[in-house]
C-alpha cells in the first residue's frame, strides 16, 4: 500500500493511477 499527500498526488497523479490499474492499493491523505 502506498500513502501519499495530496501535494504529492497532484504532481504523480497519472503514476499513481497506473498503479490502481494494476492492482496497487493507493492511499490518499490530507495532511500526511
Amino acid at each position: 500500500m502506498i500513502v501519499v499527500n495530496m501535494h504529492e498526488a497532484k504532481s504523480r497523479l497519472s503514476e499513481l493511477v497506473r498503479l490502481v490499474e494494476s492492482g496497487e492499493k493507493v492511499v490518499l491523505a490530507r495532511n500526511g
